[in-house]
């Protein structure tokens, strides 16, 4: 059985890759390269047995404090490329997004769930889905 859970965060950012000269950044990200935000949502889909006494894969709460502490309250209001220690060294692009969001909730997921999906949206036109 899967289960999916949406969840909203706030965050700036802009396509730049580090090892680009300034020139070639515009080149390559236009006018994304500037600072600009997105209101993010993140729908998380996770799999495992429908336990008998509960009925549930999951308790829909504990799964919001999973990743309200590992992506919410991380991302939440913050600024990629000054806040976010992953964004460093990488483009701050969705599919990166994704990438790092999987591995952060990966590790906090309980031993009989198995983490399934995970979609985000930057807008209503673009977003990267990824199955780890």
């Amino acid at each position: 059985m899967k289960i999916t859970k949406r969840f909203q965060f706030c965050a700036s950012h802009r396509l730049y890759n580090p090892r680009l000269s300034s020139a070639g950044n515009s080149r390559l990200f236009g006018k994304c390269n500037r600072q600009h935000g997105h209101n993010f949502i993140l729908d998380v889909t996770v799999e495992g047995r429908v336990q008998r006494t509960s009925g549930m894969v999951i308790d829909f709460r504990q799964l919001s404090a999973i990743v309200k502490e590992q992506v919410v309250d991380y991302f939440d209001h913050t600024d990629f490329e000054h806040d976010i220690p992953e964004f460093r060294t990488m483009p701050q692009t969705v599919e990166n997004l994704a990438v790092v969001v999987w591995q952060r909730l990966k590790q906090k997921m309980p031993a009989r769930v198995k983490l399934a999906r995970i979609r985000i949206s930057e807008s209503d036109q673009n977003w990267a889905e990824y199955e780890g």
